[in-house]
């Protein structure tokens, strides 16, 4: 041999070897052997190489499970996960929809076209998910697949256990390789598992700051929004009423018809604060038959809505046939202004002492 070099552009690319040879008489034999013999040693570098890259996206895929455990919301999660794989496995365009009810819905996607909604039994979503495996190829090639964008050539498409499937797809076809599937079923599988995870929380976070019986939040959860809004109130110099209600002579109904029967009443009374408040207003129940109602504007609409709870329950009264026990609701206001700032226990004490005012015969 006159010479040898070798030229690789970039990591993970291809290595290119250069020979300059004068074959002599009598060896070309030698000549053929060396040859494959530099062959068989570019095959294994190049193996190598491929190996090491893998070895690689499956760290980068490991510590991004490590993001994926400290997600607070479902969201998160599925945000984490597609941004991940966009950054560690290099695909352009990848989403994560999840089941709701007989749809799919995406949650998040990125690349320049947004995913849709998928009905029960349509499109690939619904085959990865029914049949519990992963599929990937041509588009043109997988029965049923239905593309978002005639543009799209290969896809792959997981099923993330029976929460929902991720996929990704490509503008190129034969895009995704085996490696790239096994790479994306262990990522699905953590992201059920997160998934699972923040959902198990939220919903023991709900029994937590939920009253039992009506299903409004409850007065530990009332002093924390309590303390969060007044911060807020102060930081961005706005006011706002908290209401304290009191369901007059609600003993009367516990005496007469017993406690099964007053517990029915609470939860009636509950369903006349929701259906009349408005949706930016909070209802928490107090304790017993008090409930505490949170305005987050101080203008006449308080005071409307307040009548309107009051006639509601006059209503709701004569309906049921309780007008003998003189069944009512007592409502005490107090307000928090930047002017005058008060703590959260000094604003319910004034609406409490607001309410028994209201309640003493004039």
């Amino acid at each position: 041999f006159e010479g040898i070099g070798l030229n690789r552009t970039a990591a993970g690319e291809p290595i290119h070897i250069h020979l300059r040879w004068r074959v002599f008489p009598g060896y070309e034999h030698d000549y053929s052997r060396v040859l494959v013999s530099i062959l068989d040693i570019t095959d294994r570098v190049e193996m190598e190489e491929k190996l090491r890259t893998y070895v690689d996206k499956l760290a980068a895929l490991h510590r991004a499970v490590w993001d994926l455990q400290r997600c607070r919301t479902v969201e998160e999660v599925c945000r984490t996960a597609v941004e991940g794989a966009h950054r560690i496995l290099g695909f352009s365009i990848c989403n994560i929809g999840l089941v709701e009810g007989d749809m799919i819905v995406p949650v998040v996607t990125v690349g320049e076209i947004r995913a849709r909604p998928f009905k029960r039994g349509e499109g690939l979503v619904w085959k990865t998910l029914e049949k519990q495996r992963s599929f990937w190829g041509e588009l043109g090639e997988i029965p049923g697949a239905k593309p978002v964008d005639a543009r799209l050539k290969s896809v792959i498409s997981v099923p993330i256990g029976d929460l929902g499937v991720f996929q990704a797809a490509s503008f190129e076809p034969g895009a995704f390789t085996e490696d790239d599937v096994r790479l994306v079923e262990i990522l699905a599988g953590h992201v059920g598992e997160e998934i699972r995870r923040v959902r198990l929380e939220e919903q023991l976070r709900e029994q937590a700051i939920r009253d039992p019986l009506t299903g409004l939040y409850n007065r530990r959860h009332l002093m924390e929004i309590l303390e969060q809004e007044v911060r807020r109130a102060r930081e961005e110099e706005y006011s706002f009423v908290v209401l304290v209600a009191d369901l007059n002579n609600f003993k009367r109904i516990n005496d007469r018809y017993g406690h099964p029967f007053g517990d029915e009443v609470l939860k009636e009374v509950a369903d006349i604060f929701r259906k009349t408040l408005r949706e930016s207003d909070l209802i928490f129940r107090y304790g017993g038959d008090e409930f505490v109602l949170l305005f987050p504007e101080v203008d006449g609409s308080a005071l409307e809505v307040a009548q309107k709870v009051k006639e509601a329950v006059a209503r709701w009264v004569e309906e049921r046939g309780l007008d003998s026990l003189e069944i009512g609701i007592s409502l005490g206001m107090a307000v928090w202004r930047p002017e005058a700032p008060l703590s959260p226990e000094e604003l319910l004490r004034r609406a409490d002492r607001d309410l028994y005012r209201s309640k003493r015969p004039s």
